[in-house]
């Protein structure tokens, strides 16, 4: 939105993954009201929407109650909540995988095998592109894969920040979950940032993946009380 030739605010909904536009960005002067705004602009990106082929999502994570509260009154309504846990200064138990398994570092020639299996773990708002990998992956500290007669199975990417880091990814290919892969390529993730003299780890996810949760208090993880709602708005 311009005004006297000045951007006066701004919304950002890019494709990724393709057909799911998530709100990356919103921010409008301080001279207007925040909803007013808001909604005056989500009616002109669904405009520049309805022109393009193909499925349409729109999500958002809502951080501040303020904004939660102008997504409900745009359309949008409540998904789930995107959930943290953190593991603190504890012994890591050894894990062993299944015989032919091994773990190894991710390299960037495995990254087109590693979008095709997280398009298979995550439903479609929580999928990662290729071009997304490739950023996480840029920015990781330790990635690792877990591979059986040359497939990838599972993978994993973390980041680091000072003296904490962060558990950013992490999936394993549903023809062989209930195996432990999981849990073996989180303690060895463990291993490695406690090695380096980390503490304190942490990793998000949905409240409703009751798997995921289980996977992260087994190696240790507490789920804290921060919470994040996840909002969706139905294409109509």
């Amino acid at each position: 939105m311009i005004r006297d030739e000045r951007p006066a605010a701004v919304l950002a909904l890019p494709p990724d993954p393709p057909g799911v536009y998530w709100i990356r960005a919103f921010a409008c002067s301080a001279q207007f009201k925040p909803g007013e705004v808001f909604s005056a602009l989500l009616e002109q990106a669904i405009c520049q929407l309805e022109t393009l082929p193909g499925k349409k999502l729109i999500a958002s994570l809502a951080m501040q109650n303020w904004f939660n509260n102008i997504l409900l009154k745009n359309g949008f309504e409540y998904h789930q909540d995107i959930v943290v846990l953190t593991w603190e200064d504890q012994p890591v138990r050894e894990t062993s995988l299944p015989a032919g398994f091994q773990v190894r570092p991710l390299i960037p020639p495995d990254l087109p095998a590693v979008a095709q299996l997280d398009q298979r773990c995550f439903e479609d708002i929580w999928q990662l592109s290729l071009d997304s990998l490739h950023h996480a992956f840029g920015q990781s500290a330790y990635s690792t894969v877990v591979e059986v007669n040359r497939r990838i199975v599972a993978y994993q990417i973390s980041t680091e920040s000072g003296v904490s880091a962060h558990l950013a990814r992490i999936a394993v290919d549903p023809d062989w979950q209930g195996k432990g892969i999981g849990l073996h390529l989180l303690l060895d993730m463990l291993r490695f940032f406690t090695g380096q003299g980390h503490t304190y780890i942490t990793v998000n996810t949905q409240s409703s993946n009751q798997a995921s949760l289980a996977l992260y208090q087994a190696a240790g993880f507490t789920r804290t009380q921060e919470a994040y709602p996840v909002l969706l708005r139905p294409w109509r």
